[in-house]
């Protein structure tokens, strides 16, 4: 997805129109600050992409498995309530 999802420009826009923060974590090992970080947010599977709003930190939504441009833009705009 780094050479594909976040480089489209589709995702570029819709990520800096509406101030998007992009964190990637590798949580590949286990450790107890990545079995904490996999719990916390139901990561079941790598990769996982999670929305997480920043005004409501509760509310999230994890997308599992490789991810297109189309299907994340689509998904933010959804999480945002677009």
């Amino acid at each position: 997805m780094d050479v594909s999802t976040f480089v489209d420009q589709r995702v570029m826009d819709e990520a800096s129109r509406d101030r998007w923060v992009f964190l990637k974590l590798d949580v590949t090992e286990s450790s107890e600050v990545n079995d904490e970080i996999l719990a916390r947010y139901g990561v079941l599977s790598l990769p996982t992409l999670v929305l997480v709003r920043p005004d409501e930190g509760d509310k999230q939504e994890a997308i599992e498995g490789y991810v297109s441009a189309a299907k994340l833009v689509n998904a933010m705009r959804y999480f945002k309530g677009e």
